[in-house]
């Protein structure tokens, strides 16, 4: 038997040379492609259905907000496609400007992601977000009534974006609430040294 051996390898050479053989070989190649383009085209369908979003990113230098869309790997937060960014100002930061409460400058700082939206969670708002957005024509209005209230207000939170400090999105949220609260300019001022004196 082990002398058959050799020949069985001679003969099974020679098929795999035959021309029948090769047209399987390649037919199998072109299975595994399809199927792997079909796992492919499934797995991006999946991503846009379920894993589409879009990153919202302040620039608190240009006051900026950029807009990218993105595809998620399923199951992940890694993007496997982001888009150009569109750029645009908030509705409430062309009233600031106006106003001359806020100024842009030459863009030095990594903008902020301040808002991450995805079909698979669908919640990353962060408070300042849903704030110069949502509730920008309110803040106008705000800003309109109170002006000396509004004259310490903005000035601050600008500065407390510029900051760098990794908390200055929920601390300008903690400046804006106090700020609606309060009556008067004294009331505002307590309200911030006090929460100041709480994080200290």
């Amino acid at each position: 038997m082990n002398g058959r051996w050799p020949m069985d390898n001679m003969i099974r050479s020679e098929l795999d040379q035959t021309p029948v053989h090769r047209s399987l070989f390649r037919w199998r190649g072109i299975q595994t492609l399809l199927a792997m383009g079909v796992v492919a085209v499934l797995v991006f369908l999946t991503s846009r259905r379920y894993f589409a979003g879009a990153v919202f990113f302040f620039s608190p230098d240009t006051l900026e907000t950029h807009i990218q869309r993105e595809l998620l790997l399923p199951l992940t937060h890694i993007p496997t496609y982001r888009s150009r960014p569109m750029i645009y100002r908030q509705k409430l930061v062309l009233h600031l400007m106006d106003q001359q409460y806020w100024a842009p400058v030459e863009s030095q700082r990594t903008p902020l992601e301040f808002n991450r939206w995805n079909h698979s969670w669908r919640d990353g708002h962060s408070v300042f977000y849903r704030e110069i957005s949502w509730r920008g024509d309110a803040w106008i209005e705000w800003t309109k009534n109170n002006p000396s209230i509004a004259a310490e207000l903005w000035p601050a939170v600008l500065k407390e974006l510029r900051s760098g400090s990794p908390h200055s999105l929920s601390c300008v949220a903690e400046l804006m609430r106090h700020a609606h609260e309060a009556r008067t300019v004294e009331q505002w001022r307590q309200a911030v040294s006090a929460h100041d004196r709480a994080l200290a």
